[in-house]
């Protein structure tokens, strides 16, 4: 595939690759690596960036479905989707189960581990590439049913 030639941007958890004879589009390889903390703490867990595509792409099937304009274009291995190149929204999604890292500091009054009843569901503006840019003001929760 693509990972012989000079990435267009590189990540923290993906890699885009330009498509030799398609211009305009990208490949989007998720890689093994898994961080928090702002990118503080960092591991790799084989396997884990088949699993972000799968799970990437399926929601992009979804989104589509739906009439959502996505920039998804299709899966193209197991680790990597085609996507139009464009500008990148600046928001991060972030899914909890129980509170840790950034939740605790937020809200001290929760104990590390913390299960919620339901899935939360945080949405933040990203800022700056330096702290992985989650803007520290309260952001827009959701709570899954």
């Amino acid at each position: 595939m693509a990972e012989n030639m000079t990435p267009l941007i590189e990540g923290k958890t993906k890699v885009l690759y330009p498509i030799a004879g398609r211009d305009g589009f990208a490949h989007v390889t998720s890689k093994d690596d898994i961080t928090a903390g702002d990118g503080k703490k960092h591991d790799k867990i084989e396997g884990k960036g088949a699993l972000s595509n799968q799970t990437t792409c399926n929601v992009f099937l979804l989104l589509k479905a739906c009439g959502i304009p996505v920039a998804f274009e299709e899966r193209a291995g197991p680790t990597t989707f085609v996507a139009p190149l464009c500008t990148m929204l600046p928001y991060e999604v972030v899914v909890r189960r129980a509170a840790y890292g950034s939740h605790l500091k937020r809200n001290p009054h929760l104990t590390k581990g913390h299960v919620f009843p339901h899935l939360l569901v945080e949405f933040y503006l990203k800022t700056s590439e330096e702290v992985a840019g989650t803007h520290e003001q309260e952001g827009l929760r959701a709570s899954l049913r």
